[in-house]
């Protein structure tokens, strides 16, 4: 709205009130079950073209119920010098869902601006754990009922007679003399965003993590190690015929000196892991002191061409499926 302002002698002078284009409103926190509503003083406004003027929620609850979606509904009032236009504006939120203001007052300086700002739903109310023991000893009627703030642990002891075993185990002697518990699992939900956190708030919905039922992963199931095939990953079990491949060696058939030679023949020039088994076993069997380092060399050859020749087999230094058998078998007996 334009003022004009008219002094004698003088030229008039056109003085205008500035639109306010946008809004801002930062502080919001999403309803939580059983806590007290927001005031409009925790809020701040995004600039000094207006204020704050009130904050009032849907049903005006004096605490949040729960699993109920609440609606807050915001006030602003144009500070001096400033209106908002009559078409009104969007406010922009830091939580929640605004709708589109509507404009009270007039084309002046001081009119208002009223938003509305939809929350999700609180979440699920917890339900207290109940257990209860129950006792028949046969000594007479006794109840106990302890009530600590939520968590009721009740204690019965029934005479219900001889022989009662309604729920429980019999002794066998006559009398009843058992202890039965049962516990009501708590109504607990997993809040989506909350991940395995139980404070804070959601990261997708902005709801209160409290509650928040953390599950555990599924235990993955070990692999097994095949009968018959102690520490060898190749060839077939003793006891079964089947292929070790994929054989899981434990660790105590590790320390009973076996060794796995791969399936593949062994020369000069081999390397890997293989090699590195031959040389361990080499260093066991013959007390030498070689290089762990999976790389066959003429060295290590000529040891193999004697350990041969003293076995019976052809020294040619390569280590294939005979010299391997004899190699495990004189590991699996500990010569």
């Amino acid at each position: 709205m334009a003022l004009t302002l008219v002094i004698s002698g003088m030229p008039s002078k056109v003085f205008a009130d500035t639109d306010i284009a946008s809004a801002s409103i930062t502080g919001f926190l999403a309803p939580v079950t059983s806590a007290t509503p927001q005031l409009a003083a925790t809020l701040s406004a995004g600039a000094t073209t207006y204020t704050i003027t009130s904050l009032t929620w849907s049903g005006n609850p004096a605490t949040f119920a729960p699993a109920t979606a609440y609606t807050a509904t915001v006030v602003l009032t144009s500070a001096t010098g400033y209106i908002f236009p009559v078409g009104g504006l969007t406010p922009t939120v830091n939580l929640g869902t605004a709708s589109a203001g509507v404009v009270n007052g007039g084309d002046v300086s001081g009119n208002t601006l009223t938003f509305t700002n939809l929350f999700p739903a609180t979440n699920t109310a917890i339900v207290p754990t109940t257990s209860i023991t129950g006792n028949n000893d046969g000594s007479g009627d006794n109840a106990q009922v302890n009530n600590n703030g939520g968590d009721n642990n009740t204690e019965v002891n029934n005479n219900n007679g001889d022989d009662n075993n309604t729920e429980g185990n019999n002794n066998g002697k006559g009398d009843n003399n058992s202890e039965n518990s049962r516990a009501m699992t708590s109504i607990n939900e997993t809040i989506p965003g909350c991940d395995g956190r139980t404070t804070g708030f959601s990261s997708l919905t902005g709801l209160s993590c409290i509650g928040n039922v953390v599950t555990s992963p599924t235990a993955v199931t070990s692999p097994a190690s095949i009968p018959g095939c102690d520490a060898r990953t190749t060839g077939f079990s003793i006891t079964t015929g089947v292929s070790c491949v994929g054989n899981v060696v434990s660790a105590t058939a590790t320390t009973n000196n076996l060794y796995n030679f791969g399936n593949t023949t062994l020369g000069d020039g081999s390397r890997g892991e293989a090699v590195k088994e031959l040389q361990k076993f080499l260093n066991n069997k013959l007390n030498l002191g070689l290089s762990i380092d999976g790389i066959l060399g003429a060295h290590t050859i000529s040891i193999v061409e004697d350990w041969q020749k003293s076995h019976g087999l052809t020294a040619d230094g390569l280590i294939g499926a005979k010299t391997k058998g004899i190699m495990e078998t004189e590991a699996e007996s500990g010569n």
